[in-house]
């Protein structure tokens, strides 16, 4: 490229940049595998259960920031359902991320000289019209569930229900949580926000009876003990369910630790 002999030209030379198309789309890997494998996670939990133990899941996804993203209107208010179009409430899903993900991708970036870059939509027609097609097949999409926390704890607890109603168990299971999420997914409530659960109050209830089971995020790898030990109330086993697998073998070493801690048995 030649060099412009006008002093001012790069101050009014303009960049564009944008995240590449694949790298955009591999961030989504490891939580739409989540989503997949909710049966399976909910299956040993309910076989954990029934054998006399207490499950304790590993969930590293919580999908706060994409929920927060996506169900978040202009005026910044969280959104509890999205609406088809028929005009229905209906629950966020996987399918919405990836129209999410195209749409970003149509969003550059432009910096003019040394000034900071900003948002640049792109209006190329050709582009816009292949998008458009992507997202048209995205909707046939079949239904994914997009939190796997609160799919597997409400799917458990439904279970407890069915069988504590056909007297194959005494009462109904109940799950506790330590993530510190403030963005749930509820049926009937649709996203809302919550205060996070007490961290000690949750190791409390599993450890002397309150819980069944318990699902834990990157948040409590460390720090806490929830082994069966002469000290707690509640003697059943403890069963790890890593519904995801720490990337960081030290990180996976401090989960399996929270049930395998001296003085358990």
């Amino acid at each position: 490229e030649e060099m412009s002999a006008d002093p001012d030209a790069q101050a009014r030379k303009e960049v564009f940049y944008a995240v590449h198309w694949a790298s955009r789309f591999s961030n989504l890997d490891a939580p739409f595998y989540s989503s997949l494998t909710i049966d399976r996670t909910v299956e040993k939990c309910v076989e954990v259960l029934k054998d006399g133990g207490k499950p304790v899941v590993v969930i590293l996804n919580t999908m706060e920031a994409v929920l927060e993203e996506l169900m978040t209107d202009e005026e910044g208010n969280l959104q509890p359902f999205l609406i088809d179009e028929d005009g229905n409430e209906r629950l966020p899903e996987f399918k919405d991320i990836i129209s999410l993900m195209i749409d970003r991708s149509l969003v550059a970036r432009r910096r003019v000289g040394k000034a900071d870059s900003e948002p640049y939509e792109i209006d190329d027609p050709e582009l816009i019209r292949r998008a458009e097609e992507i997202k048209e097949l995205v909707k046939t999409f079949p239904y994914v569930p997009l939190s796997a926390f609160d799919e597997i704890a409400q799917r458990v607890e439904a279970e407890g229900r069915r069988l504590s109603e056909a007297g194959e168990i005494d009462k109904p299971w109940k799950m506790g949580e330590i993530s510190g999420r403030k963005i749930r997914v509820d049926p009937v409530k649709g996203v809302h926000r919550v205060e996070p659960n007490d961290r000690n109050i949750e190791i409390y209830d599993f450890q002397n009876g309150g819980t069944d089971g318990i699902l834990l995020s990157e948040a409590a790898s460390t720090g806490l003990s929830l082994n069966e030990s002469p000290k707690v109330k509640d003697r059943r086993y403890r069963a790890m369910i890593e519904h995801q697998t720490a990337a960081n073998p030290t990180t996976r070493f401090q989960f399996w630790g929270r049930i395998r801690r001296r003085g358990g048995t």
